[in-house]
């Protein structure tokens, strides 16, 4: 996948990409937070069970106080309906 978005995505200075899952958290380690944190888990959370998505959100916010994280809510029936399939 990172070599498919490098293909198709430009690099961006402020932007750190990694070939790494999101829960393995040793990317946390790769985080400059010096002038601050947002992190992106756009289409993430909905494919995550539950106590997975609620582990990594509680993670970054201990680790990166005051940090940002944008992400999509799920719809009311979707997280069931996938769960189902």
């Amino acid at each position: 996948m990172v070599a498919l978005r490098r293909q198709l995505l430009p690099d961006e200075p402020n932007v750190t990409t990694l070939a790494v899952s999101a829960l393995d958290r040793m990317w946390m380690d790769h985080v400059d937070t010096g002038r601050g944190f947002f992190v992106s888990a756009e289409g993430l959370l909905m494919y995550l069970p539950p106590d997975e998505s609620l582990s990594l959100i509680g993670d970054c916010a201990r680790r990166f106080p005051g940090g940002r994280m944008m992400f999509d809510p799920v719809p009311g029936g979707s997280a069931a309906r996938r769960r189902r399939e």
